[in-house]
């Protein structure tokens, strides 16, 4: 009677050749543009198999837990979250114009030097009186992300 063990992630590419082959997870995968982690493992008898399989996968564990660790936070923003924090942007864009007679020709100077993905900071900075979202119960926008540096 024998034990029969199944070694995940690997499959027989060829006589006593094997290969490790593990999708990346998708927030490691965002990162580092990689989407699989692959080892090939020579090994001779079921022991060695064994052991190589270990080796690899505390690689690839190690691999993760790094990319992780290293990765700046992400936090997702609710609606009125982000439109507060475009405001306080366009307030410290606008105390650094320089040269402007007054408040509207700064708001215009700057609209000009924003970037046009920088939808809400223009927002707020040609239509200052435009009202903030309101609270809502509604779940935080998916499409929404601030990256905080650590």
């Amino acid at each position: 009677m024998g034990i029969v063990v199944t070694l995940k992630y690997l499959r027989q590419v060829g006589a006593g050749r094997w290969e490790y082959r593990r999708r990346v997870p998708e927030s490691v995968k965002a990162i580092t543009g990689q989407g699989e982690f692959k080892r090939v493992v020579q090994a001779h008898s079921d022991a060695a198999l064994a052991r190589e399989h270990a080796i690899v996968e505390a690689e690839f564990a190690r691999m993760v837990a790094d990319v992780k660790k290293a990765a700046p936070a992400v936090v997702r923003l609710t609606a009125r979250e982000e439109w507060f924090a475009a405001q306080s942007r366009a307030t410290e864009l606008l105390a650094g114009v320089r040269g402007a007679r007054d408040e509207d020709e700064a708001r215009e100077l700057l609209a000009e030097k924003l970037p046009p993905s920088d939808v809400l900071t223009m927002k707020a900075v040609v239509d200052p009186d435009w009202k903030e979202p309101k609270p809502t119960l509604e779940p935080v926008m998916p499409n929404r992300v601030c990256i905080l540096r650590r």
